[in-house]
């Protein structure tokens, strides 16, 4: 079983709408043979969120879906050559904190604070941070990077390996624990007890 199923099982499971964006369909964006690349989740994440944070959707139609993966594209590929190796350091808290506070002004946004360490299972902090203060949170955990943030009255979940699925305010918290913790998912990921979970929360800012 995939991931994008298991994002599929989750908004049935939550009264959601899920809409399949892997990072594979930027492949003809990008130009590139290999869009897996490191770097390309956090890079899709953080330009996704800069485009909700001016109100952009994916679109109903097919055009607009289309114009939304333009866009995105053209965000991501920005980020990516703006990545120095500072930005891989060894460690993990520092290299991000650099990371964001630099690179979340090219997408309009904003890092509040130091980066917030958690361990895997910290689905209620993760909700709380982007339905109790709206933030829109970047969440690195091991080899990748999933986002989270309100969309209107909506909690929003996008990863860049299934897409953007978007619940109800109030059922984040059941939709990430649904997913997160699904063996499907766990085993993909390498989530085990005692993995460590870093959110950046940004907010949004002038271009």
């Amino acid at each position: 079983m995939s991931v994008v199923k298991i994002f599929k099982q989750a908004a049935d499971a939550n009264g959601g709408k899920f809409r399949k964006l892997t990072q594979s369909t930027f492949t003809k964006y990008y130009g590139e043979d290999d869009p897996s690349k490191k770097g390309v989740c956090r890079a899709l994440c953080l330009a996704h969120s800069g485009l909700r944070a001016q109100g952009q959707n994916i679109g109903l139609a097919a055009r607009g879906e289309e114009m939304y993966k333009i866009a995105l594209s053209r965000y991501a590929s920005k980020l990516q050559e703006d990545v120095t190796e500072e930005d891989v350091g060894t460690d993990m808290k520092s290299s991000l904190q650099l990371l964001y506070k630099r690179q979340s002004p090219l997408v309009g946004l904003a890092l509040c604070g130091p980066i917030e360490v958690f361990q895997w299972r910290c689905h209620r902090q993760l909700a709380q941070l982007a339905e109790g203060t709206r933030f829109r949170v970047q969440v690195s955990i091991p080899n990748h990077v999933i986002c989270v943030q309100m969309v209107g009255d909506n909690f929003e979940i996008y990863d860049p390996n299934a897409g953007a699925l978007t619940v109800p305010v109030g059922k984040g918290f059941a939709t990430l624990g649904f997913i997160y913790t699904h063996p499907e998912v766990t085993g993909v990921y390498n989530l085990v007890d005692g993995t460590e979970i870093y959110a950046a929360c940004l907010k949004q800012q002038a271009l």
